[in-house]
C-alpha cells in the first residue's frame, strides 16, 4: 500500500494515515484476510527499509541534505518574484517531481519557504534603509497623513482623508473636470515616482514584485500599514506609487478615448 500511495503522491505517508478501506483492498487483492492486517506492527526499521526499496523501484531520490540544498536555491529564484507562499509551495511540489526527488511532509517544505521568503524582504529592506534619503521618507510620510484642503482641491488634498486613501480611489470619470483633476494627482504620483527611480533600480523588482507589495498596501487599513517597520512600510509604499503610477498612465489614453474619441489631450 505505501509502494501505491508513493506512486500517486511522490510521498510517504504514516501509519496511523492509512486508510482501513485502503488496506482491506490490497490484503484482499495479496490474498490476507483484512482482519489480520495490523498497521501497528509495521515497525519503524522495516517501514524505512520498504521506503528505501520503493524509491530505488520508482528511480526517485530521498529528501535528503543535497535536496534541502536545491529546494532552497529554488525558494530564492521564486521569492525574488514575489509569489504568495502557496504558490511556492506548489512549484516546489513540482519541480521535486520533475527532478524525481521524494516530496516530504509539509513542515520542512514551510520553514524553508518562510526562510526564503523573509530572507528576500530583508535583502529588500537592506536596500531601503541604505538608499532612502531624508527627503524620499518625508515624501512617503506625506502619505500617511490627512488632507486638509477644501472641495475644489486635487483629490491628493481635499477632505480630511489620508492621502494614501486617496490615492487608492483613482476617478475613471470622463468629465473635464474630473480628467483635469486626474492629470493633477498624476503629476504627484509621477513626482514621487521619478524620486523613487533610483531606489526601484537598486530594489530590482520585476512586476509581479511590485504588485505584490502594492496590493498588500491597496488591502490594507492605515493602521496595518504604519505599524510595519519602517523599512517595511517604506518598501510596500514605493511599490504602491509605481503600481499607481502605471496605473494612472494605463488608464488616460482610454479616459480620452470614451470622452471624445480621436483626441489624446486635455487642455
Amino acid at each position: 500500500m505505501s509502494c501505491g500511495y508513493f506512486k500517486a503522491a511522490k510521498r510517504f505517508f504514516p501509519n496511523r494515515r492509512c486508510s482501513r478501506r485502503d488496506l482491506d483492498y490490497v490484503a484482499q487483492k495479496l490474498g490476507f484476510q483484512p482482519e489480520s492486517i495490523d498497521v501497528n506492527s509495521y515497525s519503524a526499521t522495516t517501514r524505512l527499509r520498504h521506503e528505501r526499496l520503493i524509491l530505488d523501484f520508482y528511480g526517485f531520490r530521498p529528501f535528503d541534505s543535497t535536496a534541502r540544498k536545491f529546494v532552497t536555491g529554488e525558494i530564492e529564484k521564486l521569492a525574488r518574484s514575489q509569489l504568495q507562499p502557496a504558490l511556492i509551495l506548489w512549484r516546489i511540489v513540482d519541480n521535486l517531481v520533475e527532478e524525481k526527488i521524494e516530496i516530504p511532509v509539509y513542515y520542512p517544505l514551510a520553514e524553508l519557504i518562510l526562510a526564503g521568503v523573509n530572507a528576500r524582504k530583508a535583502e529588500l529592506c537592506a536596500v531601503i534603509d541604505r538608499a532612502l534619503r531624508a527627503h524620499n521618507r518625508e515624501a512617503l510620510d506625506e502619505l500617511l497623513v490627512q488632507g486638509s484642503a477644501g472641495e475644489d482641491a486635487p483629490v491628493l488634498t481635499k477632505t480630511a482623508a489620508y492621502k494614501l486613501t486617496l490615492l487608492k480611489k483613482l476617478s475613471q470619470s470622463t468629465r473635464p473636470s474630473k480628467i483635469k483633476e486626474t492629470i493633477t494627482d498624476l503629476l504627484v504620483v509621477q513626482g514621487l515616482y521619478r524620486d523613487f527611480l533610483p531606489i526601484l533600480c537598486a530594489l530590482d523588482l520585476n512586476h509581479e514584485g511590485v504588485r505584490y507589495y502594492a496590493h498588500s498596501v491597496i488591502k490594507s487599513e492605515i493602521f496595518q500599514v504604519t505599524r510595519r517597520s519602517s523599512e517595511d512600510r517604506y518598501l510596500h509604499l514605493i511599490a504602491f506609487v509605481t503600481h499607481q503610477y502605471f496605473r494612472l498612465m494605463d488608464e488616460f489614453p482610454r479616459m480620452f478615448e470614451v470622452a471624445e474619441p480621436g483626441r489624446t489631450s486635455v487642455t
